[in-house]
């Protein structure tokens, strides 16, 4: 959307984040489109959310029970890429998008019990991940969080190993694009988001 509430540079500049936090966090789930609380908080299956605690570059699984504003604060950490998004601060962590440390939690899920899963992947299966361009920048950035640095050093190995992982797995069913598909992670052109999606 090309609404200025959504995400913009001034934004990046006014607050700290690219993406209105306030706006996707607050305004639409609590004002223009409010949660069904009673529907979530009934509905039998788990939700869950990964975080990345910047202190300890590991990966934090938060189970999402009541769609309130809590939930959202966690919802919101778990997008927050680094660099275009503030630190995301709860009770007890500072946190980042958890695909910092745990990108595709697939064996996570497996150890608390869950034996039939499905993996969605915005990559196609030739995809191999390269260590961060960014990097210099984040070092520089987060330089009082050498744990989330480490993180972010070697999320590319992580993953390649997740993703060799998935394909060795019989019983994992994977859905994905079959080629490439050509998105940057900012993008705000409905036609391009519409042909992706």
């Amino acid at each position: 959307c090309k609404d200025k509430r959504y995400w913009s540079v001034g934004s990046l500049l006014k607050t700290g984040d690219l993406y209105n936090a306030d706006f996707c966090y607050e305004t639409i789930p609590f004002k223009l489109s409010p949660w069904d609380h009673e529907t979530f908080v009934n509905n039998p299956m788990d939700f869950y959310v990964v975080c990345t605690d910047i202190n300890t570059g590991k990966p934090v699984y938060y189970k999402m029970d009541q769609g309130g504003r809590y939930d959202t604060v966690w919802l919101r950490a778990s997008a927050s890429m680094p660099i275009v998004s503030r630190i995301v601060k709860t009770k007890y962590y500072e946190l980042l998008d958890g695909g910092i440390a745990d990108s595709i939690p697939i064996k996570y899920f497996e150890s608390i019990g869950y034996d039939r899963n499905v993996v969605v992947l915005t990559q196609s299966n030739d995809y191999v991940k390269k260590k961060n361009k960014l990097l210099p920048i984040i070092k520089k950035v987060y330089k009082k969080y050498p744990k989330l640095i480490e993180a972010v050093e070697n999320r590319h190995i992580a993953y390649n190993e997740t993703t060799d992982y998935i394909k060795s797995k019989e019983d994992i069913f994977v859905i994905q694009p079959k080629e490439a598909l050509n998105i940057g992670s900012a993008v705000r052109d409905p036609e391009e988001l519409d042909r992706v999606y």
